[in-house]
């Protein structure tokens, strides 16, 4: 499979259609399948979230086309030795109510996000940050985090205004976009914001309508509907590029799609269990049944970058998986839950109902909306449940949210493992410099998870996207969260 490469946080267009009653206004309208749960940063780290805020917030630093670090609204970071870190704020910024980014806005919001749960556990190396002037922020660690300016990419860094935060109002940054406007279960509008510090917006208006079904999705695009849908199925790839009244880009995301158990409960607290469901799922049968192909078989927990382990994918073998699941004690027949939200994720499992089944196992699946899938997973309050991961290519932002016990709730680590080997193994590779020695404890991490089988990999996703002829150069990002601003007229 080809797969081409596309810009870093970006999204080129070229604006074709305009639904407005007015001419003069460039209105971009996008369909994704699943809407946002909270624009606030310190809200859900879900993708579908993370579309909506990367439009209205910046972080400190982004990604280039080539996947390196840039600056943002940071635009410098300096090691003034292992456990201090400056970092100099861009200078003449102006968030959406006119107040001036400054040291003080950055610090609220790390602070913020210090606080936060879904946040908190990435950031435990933070010990102080002082502002020493209004464009100079010190950042004191408890020791050195060596992924800390790639974290920094991350939600964990989106700046709000401070003033409008402490007024309650978390909408607010300094983002190309001013969020103007979310009408649940249909649409978020969003407005070009004139003063922004980086490459104005050339569409005046954004409208992401929530289009849950992919063929609804692509007929939008086909009748005018909708600019842009992100999404699609795999499958009318070909239909798609055939087509004169759309266009197709792809990109293998930097995103994990997972089957994971919570250990804390029976029988998922049993190794030999959750190995001889491992061994009973055919995840080549899942990628081209249920996922339609639009992805590749995983070998490991992390995606890409520093510290990525390629591992050897899992393959089905039932026979294995019987004796697996007889000397785990657990009785054949038993009854167990796969928590899932619909669409892909629902076809999923029931592959891997079909699957355990064969070796003995009934599975009944639990569908829920993605509001209370995500508030499920937050609390743990799940048994076996299919989940995934976005971030930056630092293996330390997959494995220290997967594994680390500071993770467990919110954080991301779901499956309530907690093992003092892998938390002390994870503290040394973070603090460890990039090297041969780091990337070293790395490989022992992924080995590690290779025989704890809490998290089984299944597939890294690819994001099909389908446009109308009259857009130019659709670049989906590689984490899975675009930015909208630039795109121009095709006279």
């Amino acid at each position: 499979m080809v797969v081409k490469k596309y810009a870093v946080m970006l999204l080129i267009l070229v604006l074709g259609a305009c639904n407005s009653t007015n001419d003069s206004v460039k209105t971009l309208n996008i369909a994704v399948p699943i809407e946002m749960i909270s624009l606030s940063p310190y809200g859900a780290l879900d993708v579908h979230s993370g579309r909506i805020r990367s439009q209205v917030f910046d972080n400190f630093f982004d990604f280039n086309t080539e996947e390196k670090l840039v600056p943002s609204l940071a635009v410098a970071f300096t090691n003034i030795n292992p456990t201090t870190v400056h970092i100099t704020v861009r200078s003449n910024v102006l968030f959406h109510n006119g107040e001036v980014l400054s040291a003080e806005d950055m610090k609220y919001s790390l602070d913020k996000a210090r606080e936060t749960p879904t946040h908190q556990s990435q950031l435990v190396s933070i010990k102080n940050i002082v502002v020493l002037s209004p464009l100079l922020l010190e950042i004191q660690l408890h020791e050195a985090h060596t992924p800390l300016q790639s974290l920094f990419t991350r939600s964990p860094s989106l700046i709000v205004n401070k003033k409008a935060a402490e007024a309650g109002d978390f909408s607010i940054g300094t983002g190309p976009y001013i969020f103007k406007e979310w009408n649940p279960g249909q649409s978020v509008i969003l407005e070009k914001f004139d003063n922004y510090w980086g490459k104005k917006a050339n569409v005046d208006r954004l409208v992401i309508k929530t289009v849950p079904e992919s063929l609804v999705r692509m007929i939008a695009v086909e009748t005018g509907e909708v600019d842009v849908a992100y999404d699609i199925d795999y499958t009318e790839k070909e239909r798609i590029e055939s087509s004169d009244k759309l266009q197709f880009a792809e990109v293998v995301l930097s995103r994990i799609e997972y089957l994971g158990f919570n250990t804390s409960k029976y029988p998922y607290n049993n190794p030999l269990f959750r190995e001889a469901i491992a061994y009973a799922l055919d995840i080549p049968g899942i990628i081209s049944s249920a996922v339609l192909n639009a992805g590749q078989q995983a070998n490991s927990l992390s995606v890409k970058g520093f510290g990525h382990t390629k591992g050897e994918a899992i393959v089905q073998n039932k026979e294995k998986a019987k004796e697996l699941l007889k000397r785990s004690g657990v009785p054949e027949g038993t009854k167990i839950n796969l928590l899932a939200n619909d669409g892909i994720r629902k076809s999923i499992a029931e592959v891997i109902q079909a699957n355990l089944k064969e070796i003995g196992i009934d599975v009944e699946i639990v569908i829920v909306d993605w509001a209370k899938y995500a508030e499920m997973v937050y609390d743990s309050n799940t048994e076996m449940f299919l989940g995934g991961w976005t971030s930056a290519p630092d293996a330390d932002l997959f494995y220290s949210v997967f594994f680390d016990t500071k993770s467990i709730g919110p954080g991301g680590n779901f499956t309530v493992y907690s093992n003092f080997e892998m938390d002390a193994l994870l503290e040394k590779a973070r603090k460890t410099p990039n090297g041969p020695q780091r990337e070293a404890l790395y490989k022992q991490i992924h080995n590690k998870t290779i025989v704890e089988k809490v998290l089984i990999p299944l597939y890294y996703p690819i994001s099909a996207v389908a446009y109308r002829p009259n857009i130019n150069d659709v670049f989906p990002s590689f984490q899975g969260i675009e930015k909208w601003e630039t795109p121009q007229k095709n006279n």
